[in-house]
């Protein structure tokens, strides 16, 4: 605290004391210029831990919200932002031709671009050749992913962040291949997963004498209470449930809906990779479950996911013998429901099992068709068994 008091000062006297106190304005500014510093530390400090990685900056358009944005990156509106509150800066789109790759609707033998940052014109990939193969695709012959074409592109395996019961809200565009089933009047159904531009899998529970006309497919949902900016909807043209389908017995609990008009790929809608028997998937790696159905609190407001555990057959088969006394169907995989401690509930039929192959593609392992929510193993239809049945539909 300064002391204000009235002296007479002269001569040596005043020389001592402008030499011992400084002139008043710099007594104060001093302190005010250190408030300022602490106040734009403070403000650094809550712009970085301000949860960004939620705004539609990051989850639409993979950008980063910041006060600059760098070389290499565009502004888009502020309001992607949390309503301005920082500048939303996104990668500028790349040609295909500019990292060495030819757009074309499907890669065949090549791979498909994972940058987002690469763009083609309406429905083509990015392809990027693969030395010593053919990059002429075959409808008939050939392994699973030949005869699909170019599919698996999304969120990198080390980005997946690990509710479906005791799963996570994920980041949008996260599983670019799931889809919602939708009635005007029922609301959210079911799940789907998408894989190609026109055909969606589902489980036959879903579809099984339901309205034609009346079903809405949602490509690009994540919010369900929401249109989100990337969603789009689709009419239903055919359902082709698996032959033998029978509601009131386990397995060949299959569907593949086609949808009236194709989907054009963007970000949060690409078809998700057929498992195939000669890509081995990779070892150890957590495989990954997603539905728009109910969590332990009720029905969520977004799409949830969970990391999952495959289970072996002869365990599966001992759960189910003993809880209901039935035979393990042949065309279906589990999951290890009590040690992953999450599973599917109603509104997950029809979504994805999803795991990581050795070339870094996300492989579609099974569709969620019989739950418990949380007892017993979840059961899935097991792709590998009608590769052939679906890739004729395609």
């Amino acid at each position: 605290m300064w002391m204000l008091s009235i002296v007479v000062i002269t001569g040596l006297s005043a020389l001592v004391y402008a030499q011992q106190f400084p002139p008043f304005p710099q007594t104060i500014a001093q302190p005010f210029a250190q408030q300022q510093i602490v106040q734009q530390l403070n403000a650094q400090q809550q712009f970085q831990s301000f949860p960004w990685q939620f705004s539609e900056c990051s989850t639409q358009f993979g950008g980063r919200c910041s006060s600059f944005c760098y070389t290499g990156e565009q502004p888009a509106h502020p309001y992607f932002c949390f309503y301005g509150m920082a500048q939303c800066c996104i990668p500028v789109a790349k040609s295909c031709s500019s990292v060495g790759g030819t757009c074309r609707l499907s890669c065949g033998a090549d791979t498909p671009s994972t940058d987002t940052t690469v763009v083609c014109n309406g429905q083509q990939y990015c392809c990027m050749p693969n030395n010593n193969t053919s990059t002429t695709p075959s409808t008939t012959t050939g392994s699973v992913s030949q005869r699909q074409g170019a599919c698996g592109a999304a969120t990198p395996l080390n980005n997946v962040q690990p509710r479906i019961l005791n799963g996570y809200t994920g980041r949008q565009c996260e599983w670019p291949w799931m889809v919602s089933f939708r009635h005007p009047t029922k609301g959210l159904f079911c799940s789907g997963v998408l894989v190609n531009n026109d055909t969606v899998l589902t489980s036959g529970r879903c579809v099984v004498n339901a309205p034609l006309q009346e079903i809405k497919v949602h490509a690009g949902d994540f919010i369900t209470s929401r249109p989100d900016f990337q969603e789009s909807v689709y009419s239903v043209n055919s359902i082709d449930i698996m032959e033998g389908y029978n509601f009131q017995v386990k397995g060949k609990n299959l569907a593949a809906v086609k949808l009236a008009s194709p989907i054009v790929f963007d970000q949060c809608k690409r078809p998700v990779c057929l498992v195939d028997k000669s890509i081995p998937l990779k070892p150890s790696t957590k495989c990954y479950i997603a539905g728009f159905g109910a969590t332990e609190y009720g029905q969520p407001p977004a799409l949830q996911a969970a990391d999952v555990t495959l289970l072996d057959r002869n365990t599966c088969q001992t759960y189910i013998a003993m809880a209901t006394g039935e035979t393990l169907p042949s065309d279906v995989v589990c999951t290890n429901t009590q040690l992953d401690n999450t599973d599917a509930c109603p509104g997950d039929d029809g979504g994805m099992l999803v795991c990581p192959d050795v070339n870094n593609r996300w492989s579609l392992v099974g569709i969620i068709t019989y739950y418990s929510c949380s007892r017993l193993p979840t059961l899935y239809t097991d792709i590998s068994t009608y590769s052939d049945w679906i890739l004729q539909r395609l």
